[in-house]
């Protein structure tokens, strides 16, 4: 089951900078208009994103172990052991006074930068 992270079906005011764009696809993260550039976060490998929305990056390999994860020592209550897994995207805008290549549409997601932290 994938946790509800990225998913653009609540109604918070404080998220509403988060989906100003529509459509925007679940389990993406789009940050472009609260946050400098046009970045967009992701689980590993796109993960539970509907395939459909990514037909210009195929085939994707399986994700594999795509979690964020905390492990809390029961009687001390801190963290033991975690893992913090991201992916962070580009998304391709039209502008202006800038043409890009005739292949990349409007709001075309590009893979960037997978990070990941253990500890």
């Amino acid at each position: 089951m994938i946790p509800e992270l990225f998913h653009y079906n609540n109604t918070e005011e404080e998220e509403d900078c988060y989906c100003v764009d529509p459509p925007c696809i679940d389990n993406l993260f789009y940050t472009a208009d609260c946050f400098p550039g046009p970045i967009v976060f992701s689980y590993k490998y796109f993960y539970g994103v509907n395939r459909t929305h990514l037909k210009h990056l195929s085939p994707l390999p399986e994700p594999g172990d795509w979690r964020t994860y905390f492990e809390i020592h029961p009687a001390l209550g801190t963290a033991t052991s975690s893992t913090q897994r991201i992916q962070l995207n580009l998304q391709v805008r039209k502008a202006k006074f800038f043409n890009y290549p005739s292949f990349f549409k409007h709001r075309t997601i590009l893979p960037g930068v997978y990070l990941e932290r253990v500890s």
